[in-house]
């Protein structure tokens, strides 16, 4: 074999090396993250007013530097990185056959300590003397024969992310921007910095975003698995088991970002529909009360508010809680997996180079040791979350039936069927997909019950190994997205912002001290008023509910001043009138 007697060209092995052929696809990733995390710092930022002053010195800047903009481009970017990767370099779709075998083979020796170099053949771990695959070879391989068919719809998938940019895009700047601007500048505080999303349409944005964040790590997951069946991933491992789960836990991580967006949006919607309940109309009833009543009523309303907040929304605030532990927990194990194979270990030598055996066996353990316990986590919390899932989905379809936001935002239910589509299908529908997964638990239990269907239904006969379950998954989930897209596009282009309160602007708190002193003398449910424009602006931003209870501290302290001195006064007129 040595001198190449009888071995095939496939078994030549050009160019390659056990090194990482694309550094840069872990530095990509975790740039991307860091711009998600930049992004929202920057949308807390724009809320400011002096800033957004500043930015509408220049008309190009206000509307370049708005957070939506920054986060679009910067999505588009990312979508077109891994495009390349996957069709351009290293173009995982155009690898033949032979070139893809020599890389696996490489993976395999991995295994049997065997080094792979760019001069070398392909020992007989993999071949036999007459260039046919060794058993235990196309054993090993199995699992990653990516079918024909699956990888037609995996590289389908992959039309569809462009698009769900494209009209997403379109669906915020016509429908939702646009619109604004021009209503903002017939508001006398907004006219100053148009392009100022006020604090619900801001939520809102965060609905009409989310299946373009879904679809662009859907694709980063989709080239991590590619690189895996075509034997590309990062080889600096020491086993191909250890390629694998590191390959895994990135895959995992990438799709945890995407749940942090799912999470938000559910936060938004949980805003939106609070401040659109807690701004009910049968609690803004000004007419003129006894003292008793109006502490009635004041006592009526902080308890509804705080019912509504806590209550209300309990399985949503669940949802949303758990699920971001989880998110952050299962990205700290996909990098702690992703340090330790770098050559890093949290041991008493600093730095251990992978080249002595010694140090590479530990890092198998450290690897295995990490892995275990996310598989654990990850086993554990599923069955929890997905019941949770349920629930929070269950509590937004009760939400939206009420009448107070059906009167505001119409079908409320249907316009938000693809936010619940989209929580559904990244939290379910991977489940469902272990059931037609060998090796899984679930897979014993459901092909009892396969065999009951008849033969013309097309999953009677599916049947995947972990890294094709995964794929396919997430080409389903890329082609979800579309549709999702698509959806909101259709339910949310009929919706009007003005008579929605969607673009409810905030008054200026001078504006609203002299419309409460004005009413103070005539109004004598002045103290309730108060307390119902702190419900009203339930979704204003933190700086600004600050400022609002600072006010009424001042207001009040005035006012009970002014008594003071009204009673001072009366008292020694009285006594002047008794001296006369």
């Amino acid at each position: 074999l040595r001198q190449g007697s009888n071995v095939p060209d496939r078994a030549r092995l050009p160019g390659l090396s056990c090194k990482p052929e694309h550094p840069m696809r872990l530095n990509a990733s975790l740039g991307f993250q860091l711009f998600l995390v930049a992004v929202v710092l920057w949308r807390q930022l724009l809320k400011s007013n002096r800033v957004q002053m500043f930015l509408h010195r220049s008309k190009i800047a206000a509307v370049v530097f708005q957070w939506y903009t920054v986060y679009m481009v910067g999505v588009m970017l990312y979508m077109m990185y891994s495009t390349r990767e996957l069709l351009v370099s290293p173009g995982y779709d155009r690898m033949t056959q032979a070139s893809i075998d020599a890389n696996l083979c490489c993976w395999h020796n991995l295994d049997n300590n065997i080094t792979c170099d760019s001069n070398s053949y392909v020992s007989n771990t993999c071949f036999n003397t007459t260039g046919v695959f060794t058993d235990d070879f196309q054993k090993f391989k199995e699992p990653l024969i990516l079918k024909n068919w699956l990888k037609g719809v995996s590289l389908i998938s992959q039309l569809f992310g462009l698009p769900v940019c494209l009209i997403a895009s379109y669906h915020v700047v016509d429908l939702l921007v646009l619109p604004g601007k021009k209503m903002a500048e017939e508001d006398d505080d907004y006219k100053h910095y148009h392009w100022k999303p006020p604090p619900r349409l801001n939520w809102l944005l965060l609905v009409i975003l989310m299946p373009t964040m879904f679809s662009v790590m859907s694709m980063r997951a989709t080239c991590r698995l590619w690189a895996i069946f075509t034997g590309t991933a990062q080889m600096d491992v020491g086993s191909s088991s250890g390629i694998r789960n590191i390959e895994f836990a990135l895959e995992s991580a990438d799709l945890e970002m995407a749940a942090l967006f799912q999470f938000s949006t559910v936060y938004a919607f949980s805003r939106i529909c609070g401040s659109i309940l807690a701004a009910a109309s049968f609690l803004h009833d000004n007419s003129r009360e006894s003292q008793e009543q109006n502490q009635h009523r004041e006592k009526n309303a902080r308890e509804y508010s705080k019912t509504l907040q806590l209550a209300g929304f309990l399985c949503v605030w669940g949802f949303v809680t758990v699920g971001i532990v989880r998110c952050l927990l299962n990205v700290a194990f996909a990098f702690a997996q992703v340090r330790l194979a770098t050559g890093t270990m949290p041991s008493t030598n600093t730095t251990m180079p992978s080249s002595t055996y010694q140090d590479m066996v530990q890092k198998l353990e450290w690897q295995k040791l990490i892995t275990d316990l996310h598989d654990s986590f990850s086993e554990s919390i599923s069955l929890v979350f997905a019941a949770l899932t349920l629930l929070c989905v269950m509590n937004m379809v009760i939400i939206c039936r009420m009448q107070m936001i059906e009167e505001k935002l119409g079908n409320a239910n249907l316009k938000f069927t693809g936010t619940r589509l989209l929580i559904l299908a990244l939290e379910i529908q991977g489940k469902l997909m272990d059931a037609f997964t060998v090796d899984s638990k679930l897979y014993n239990t459901a092909e009892k019950y396969r065999d009951m269907l008849p033969d013309w239904i097309p999953f009677k006969k599916w049947s995947f190994s972990t890294e094709q379950a995964h794929l396919f998954n997430l080409s389903i989930l890329n082609i979800e997205c579309f549709l999702v897209v698509v959806l909101n596009y259709w339910t949310w282009h009929s919706l009007n912002l003005k008579d929605s309160g969607i673009m409810r602007f905030r008054k200026v708190w001078n504006e609203k001290e002299e419309e409460l002193e004005a009413n103070e003398s005539a109004v004598p449910s002045h103290r309730f008023q108060s307390i119902v424009n702190r419900i009203d602006n339930s979704d204003d931003d933190s700086d600004d509910l600050a400022r609002s209870w600072t006010w009424n501290f001042w207001r009040l302290r005035n006012r009970w001043r002014s008594r003071a001195d009204d009673s001072d006064d009366d008292s020694d007129q009285s006594d002047q009138s008794d001296e006369t």
